[in-house]
């Protein structure tokens, strides 16, 4: 720790400008654009302007900002909130001086400046340091209702650098400096800022004029009291690449929807220099790797466990900053950090009977509606995959709208394909890849390919993905209607294989009753393969006029919908030029910059 005491400052003399924060600025910025907020007399931003950095005011005091302007001494220069919107990554530096100690909200005024600074830029913070003899009086005149200073913070060591830390700064440099003449005038004169006769009079007279009189003259003849009684504290720190939690435990198997998500949004989010932890439950089946991308393994016997107990220490240990439940549930009720909360649906709340596949129905529904509310409830922001699932958790869950963001995923990646299954060689096909489950609606496919299967006898019906419970009934079903050997269940497919299947179907057929997203409707656009999908949840947002849209639950709407596309072969052309210019309208890269955005402002 530096002391800087300068002699200057012992005298009571306030010189125009601070020669530690110059120091600070010149050694540590790394190039020339400094903003300076609540400069007083602006002799700082003097000083840097002759030396060369481009320099930015913004003065809160009307006179001061007056004195300056006159001047001409800055290219920009601005008074309270006139003109002060700075884009990101604007300034190498930033400094400010009494400025921090007056909001009630340190963390947003942090927070904005840690988005306004470059990657690597600094940050000069001073502040009344607490419990000085300056600070203990003004508290006590406080709570005595007689003080007529301003309210304001003052900060130990401690208390500022952690609030640097937890907006993602690297302290860099702790000194100390003497303190302007006006404030210990407010000291050792109190009476002169006191506007109550009540409280003058009983300053006037004993004990406390003797108290008064006591404290000047020792302020007059000891340096130590004068340090004691007039220091602040000078925080020098540094923007460094913010590290993110995700919760990863879909990502533990076959990677399918929220799997894809979190794979992507973690690998794009590397790229930006962000450091992503991923927490798992287990060893995941693809780990992933690369620069900025950690994996931890946190051993839990339940979901709760992992959720409440492992995680949270797990994120304090692992000194993350923030943390991103990515799976619509998953927020601790105790979460040392910031949360935010990825919702894609809420499809189990939309699908009559969903949980009638679970062992425990009754108590799978309780528990899934315990950690979604509690999710909603503890995270700071909520983020959804589609402007329709933000009114469903706002009609449905109560949720205020103004606590939910839609960020769209960026489409999936266009994969070099693998081989095709044996089973599909030299075969003519309908896919339908989105996995199996009661909402993807598979029953009313297979009844919808009954006609289609008649009308075109050399065409099969692929579905992918695993559900042995699930599989069960469709093989039920296919071999009631006689479709056993029309119909072609492949399990889960790996990426480069599953790129093949697509890119060599005849058509997509996706009738899904409820999607917060739907990117397999996405991929089939990607693959230039006409797609039919639902008219109903998220399916619209999503594909635009790119798709044909039809009823889920009507048969015969799918089955024409089916024969039109097999037999039209213009409408085949024109469905994938369309398909791929939605594709290109959602960009991981984006997404990405607005997760930054939002971890950044929790």
């Amino acid at each position: 720790m530096i002391n800087v005491w300068d002699k200057n400052w012992q005298k009571g003399i306030a010189p125009d400008i601070h020669p530690e924060l110059i120091h600070s600025v010149e050694k540590y910025a790394k190039g020339k654009k400094i903003l300076e907020v609540g400069f007083g007399s602006g002799g700082d931003l003097t000083v840097l302007t002759q030396k060369g950095f481009d320099c930015t005011g913004i003065e809160t005091s009307k006179v001061a900002y007056q004195n300056a302007k006159k001047k001409k001494q800055f290219k920009s220069f601005f008074q309270n909130g006139e003109e002060t919107t700075f884009g990101d990554s604007t300034f190498d530096a930033i400094f400010h001086q009494g400025v921090l100690e007056h909001f009630k909200n340190p963390q947003k005024f942090i927070r904005e400046q840690r988005r306004i600074l470059k990657n690597k830029g600094m940050v000069v913070v001073d502040v009344p340091q607490k419990w000085n003899l300056f600070t203990i009086y003004k508290n006590i005149l406080q709570f005595l209702g007689i003080w007529y200073g301003g309210w304001e913070r003052s900060y130990s060591v401690k208390e500022l650098t952690t609030l640097l830390k937890s907006q993602a700064f690297t302290i860099l440099k702790v000194e100390y400096r003497g303190i302007y003449p006006h404030r210990w005038g407010k000291l050792i004169y109190p009476e002169k800022i006191i506007k109550r006769k009540w409280a003058k009079n009983l300053l006037s007279n004993p004990p406390f004029n003797i108290i008064q009189k006591t404290v000047r003259k020792l302020y007059d003849s000891s340096s130590i009291i004068r340090l004691l009684s007039a220091h602040n504290l000078i925080v020098v720190a540094e923007k460094r690449p913010a590290s993110v939690g995700i919760d990863a435990r879909y990502a533990e198997g076959d990677l399918v929807g929220i799997g894809k998500f979190i794979r992507d949004l973690t690998l794009n989010l590397s790229k930006k220099g962000i450091t992503c932890t991923l927490f798992y439950s287990q060893k995941p089946k693809y780990p992933l790797s690369g620069r900025n991308i950690k994996s931890v393994i946190l051993p839990a016997k339940n979901r709760y466990l992992f959720e409440q107990v492992a995680l949270p220490k797990a994120l304090a240990s692992h000194k993350i900053d923030y943390y991103h439940a990515a799976g619509n549930i998953g927020v601790p009720l105790f979460c040392p950090v910031p949360a935010l909360l990825t919702v894609h649906d809420i499809i189990p709340l939309e699908i009559k009977d969903y949980f009638s596949y679970s062992p425990f129905p009754f108590l799978s529904k309780a528990s899934y509606l315990f950690r979604l509310k509690t999710s909603l409830l503890k995270a700071q922001t909520i983020v959804t995959d589609s402007l329709y699932v933000k009114k469903q958790i706002a009609s449905v869950l109560g949720v205020p709208p103004g606590k939910v963001t839609t960020i769209y995923p960026g489409a999936p990646r266009v994969l070099k394909e693998g081989n095709l299954p044996a089973s599909l060689k030299n075969q003519k096909y309908i896919l339908n890849h989105g996995g199996i489950d009661i909402r993807k609606n598979q029953e009313k496919l297979i009844e919808a390919f009954l006609p289609v299967s008649i009308k075109f006898p050399e065409i099969k019906l692929v579905i992918t993905g695993e559900n042995i419970r699930m599989r069960k009934n469709l093989d039920k079903l296919a071999a009631k209607l006689g479709l056993t050997k029309r119909i072609i269940f492949t399990g889960y497919l790996t990426d480069a294989t599953l790129a093949a299947v697509i890119r060599n179907a005849a058509l997509i057929c996706y009738p899904s009753l409820s999607e917060g997203f739907g990117f397999p409707v996405l991929e089939g656009f990607a693959s230039k393969v006409p797609v039919i999908s639902s008219h109903s949840s998220s399916i619209p947002e999503i594909a635009g006029d790119a798709a044909i849209l039809v009823d889920p639950t009507n048969v015969p709407q799918i089955s024409k919908a089916i024969d039109k596309v097999l037999t039209d072969k213009k409408l085949r052309g024109q469905m994938a030029q369309k398909g791929i210019k939605q594709y290109n309208k959602f960009d991981w890269e984006k997404a990405a910059n607005e997760y930054i955005r939002l971890y950044n402002n929790l």
